[in-house]
């Protein structure tokens, strides 16, 4: 059997893009702070923090959105025969499937229950529209599926149900 490849979605992409406008307003505010006339008038002082502390905190979320990006791209998960291999960067971790006891499922994390520790899917990202929120999915074999379908194409492989215990872990 061909091996089937899970990588994060292509809209991953889209946290680069907001690293690079977080950076951009860090940018503007220094240089409003910079523009500021030096006086002793506590309105001054006052925006002259205020521009310091908003460039601060959007360096910060440009650093963590960079972080985010480039952590989701050493990411993937090779489906073989007889185990996964969990890629991420230069690490590959290999679980066969005969060691998986059970799936379970809380919330958008799954932790794969092995007959010695654990594994965690986690989302590498989430859309947010209003009030609705949407795990980002997968890339499979190059075409997009939903982020679940990782978590129920391995269950399915160990002879298991989301959420359900194998009935012979031995």
């Amino acid at each position: 059997m061909e091996p089937i490849r899970y990588r994060p979605s292509d809209a991953l992409r889209w946290l680069e893009d907001g690293a690079s406008a977080s950076r951009e307003r860090a940018k503007s505010n220094f240089r409003k702070l910079a523009d500021l006339d030096p006086g002793t008038v506590v309105d001054k002082v006052g925006q002259g923090f205020k521009k310091a502390t908003s460039a601060v905190i959007d360096f910060g979320k440009g650093a963590m959105a960079d972080q985010a990006a480039r952590k989701a791209a050493l990411v993937e998960y090779v489906l073989l025969d007889d185990r996964i291999d969990i890629v991420e960067g230069a690490t590959i971790r290999s679980i066969p499937y005969r060691d998986v006891v059970e799936f379970r499922e809380k919330g958008d994390r799954i932790t794969v229950i092995l007959r010695k520790g654990t594994y965690t899917i986690k989302p590498l990202g989430t859309l947010v529209a209003g009030r609705v929120k949407a795990v980002i999915g997968w890339e499979r074999n190059g075409l997009d599926a939903p982020y679940r379908l990782l978590a129920e194409e391995w269950a399915a492989r160990c002879g298991l149900d989301l959420g359900e215990e194998t009935p012979n872990p031995g």
